[in-house]
């Protein structure tokens, strides 16, 4: 896919910086990892590179999953599956040892729903990450100038 950009990875440097993720990630052994609402997300690679997980992706957008691929090309990095598809369409019997969002749950009147459909597909001693943006200070502004149709759409 041509134009593929490596996305911004200023928050994902600042929660590293602060090692939030290390006390309750490992980087022992190799892990499978998904994330859910992964295209054109700084996470995967991130997660690939600072834990050796091996990982993939859900999104719903065909544009997404295609960035999504194209960006782990880029960095030379191995994954197991980009599914494009809808989270509501989510089936199978794959298990992940970690399921991470970011920016997805809170669109969602019932975000216990969303929950559930994670820990269906969650390993029994699994961990679930979500992340959800606070769109009060600096990154509301930032959404509300640079993404408007994203922040009005959870405001």
């Amino acid at each position: 896919m041509s134009g593929a950009k490596l996305p911004e990875l200023i928050g994902i440097q600042l929660l590293h910086n602060h090692g939030i993720f290390d006390s309750v990630l490992s980087t022992e052994g190799k892990k499978t990892f998904m994330e859910v609402g992964a295209g054109s997300s700084g996470w995967l690679p991130y997660f690939a590179q600072k834990y050796g997980y091996i990982v993939s992706g859900l999104d719903y957008s065909d544009v997404g999953c295609k960035l999504a691929r194209e960006n782990l090309r880029i960095l030379n990095l191995k994954y197991d599956e980009i599914l494009c598809l809808d989270l509501f369409d989510w089936k199978g019997d794959k298990k992940y040892d970690i399921i991470f969002s970011h920016g997805v749950i809170e669109h969602f009147e019932e975000p216990e729903v969303v929950i559930r459909i994670f820990r269906e597909h969650l390993n029994n001693d699994g961990v679930i990450i979500t992340l959800i943006p606070n769109l009060c200070g600096l990154m509301g502004a930032l959404s509300k100038l640079f993404v408007p149709e994203i922040y009005k759409s959870i405001r």
